[in-house]
């Protein structure tokens, strides 16, 4: 299993980085770790994510499958927190939230 020492990695492209700053900073909560002029690597809710500045990678129409990722929250008073931080700043979900998986409450968003 994981070893809670270490940090899962998960490099995404972006159209642009002001933008998705903005949308996981402000909106999300996460800490921006660095800025460089091509990316930005966040605390992800414990995690390493790095958006990279690459519009021609994005999709102009993002689906759910194949790519997304999300949070499961194993403890619902931590999901009922969340949800209402999304509903206050208005973001926007792939689909209705509901409890996706017996052990948790899965969100899944799409990048902006």
């Amino acid at each position: 299993m994981r070893n809670p020492e270490n940090v899962f990695h998960l490099a995404i492209p972006c159209k642009d980085l002001d933008e998705a700053k903005y949308y996981y900073v402000n909106s999300l909560g996460c800490k921006l770790a660095r800025r460089y002029n091509d990316r930005i690597t966040l605390n992800f809710f414990g995690d390493q994510v790095v958006i990279h500045h690459s519009p021609e990678d994005v999709d102009l129409v993002p689906k759910l499958y194949p790519r997304h990722f999300g949070i499961t929250f194993k403890i619902k008073k931590d999901f009922d927190a969340f949800y209402d931080l999304a509903k206050l700043k208005k973001i926007t979900f792939f689909e209705e939230l509901k409890d996706l998986l017996l052990s948790g409450i899965c969100v899944l968003f799409p990048a902006p």
